[in-house]
């Protein structure tokens, strides 16, 4: 048995109990749905992130200059 192929089946055997899982994981819920659940938890991800950045770089922005905490929370939500 060459190594390519013994690495060929070592990764099948892989990607099969990593479909496993996520069918018991799904458990009764319809594929559509639970893809619908796992894509607003991403987005919802991905929405935190980047207003954690934003308020990260607004607050270094306006400590630098002086800026008054009103200011910063008024420049935050806007």
């Amino acid at each position: 048995m060459s190594i390519d192929n013994k690495k060929e089946q070592e990764r099948a055997a892989l990607h099969k109990m990593i479909w496993d899982l996520a069918n018991d994981l799904r458990g009764a819920v319809s594929g559509w749905d639970f893809k619908q659940y796992i894509l607003g938890i991403l987005f919802y991800r991905f929405i935190s992130e980047n207003i954690k950045e934003y308020v990260n770089k607004v607050e270094h922005e306006m400590s630098g200059g002086g800026g008054d905490k009103l200011e910063i929370r008024l420049r935050l939500y806007i």
